[in-house]
């Protein structure tokens, strides 16, 4: 997607990620350390993780869009930007994966220790990919402000 609204995509797009995935983070530590929550809310969970993988993903093929237009005066700045951008998209889609393992295995037994394995790994891995977001908008930026564009 290389424009939305007569505007180059990824600007526009990125800003979705940037908010979703650490609001998933923090809401995902909040339910490994509260198994009742996560009983209650489990597939609003889901939902969230969803959510921010697709945020992710639309960030990183507009974002490819859009450095195929300017390669030209970017040359190979947005190399590691494009790294991190994948990077930080394969966190997100481990951090739904131990999402949905988590629900799936809370719903079949309450109680569930390894539900709330599951779920801590889950909140490690959401804040993994909150530290990736941050270091692929940091070199984002650097492209921008370092007088590139």
């Amino acid at each position: 997607m290389e424009s939305l609204f007569g505007l180059p995509a990824h600007p526009l797009l990125l800003h979705a990620a940037v908010v979703i995935v650490p609001f998933a983070a923090l809401v995902t530590v909040a339910l490994a350390v509260r198994p009742e929550w996560r009983r209650r809310q489990g597939l609003a969970w889901v939902v969230l993780a969803l959510v921010a993988f697709a945020s992710t993903i639309l960030a990183n093929q507009s974002g490819e869009a859009f450095n195929a237009v300017l390669e030209d005066r970017i040359g190979d700045l947005a190399v590691e930007h494009g790294e991190l951008g994948n990077q930080t998209t394969l966190l997100v889609f481990v951090y739904l994966l131990t999402t949905l393992g988590s629900v799936g295995v809370e719903y079949r037994r309450s109680e569930s220790k390894a539900a709330t394995a599951l779920a801590a790994i889950a909140a490690l891995v959401a804040v993994a990919a909150t530290v990736w977001i941050v270091r692929t908008g940091h070199e984002g930026a650097r492209i921008v402000w370092d007088g590139v564009l």
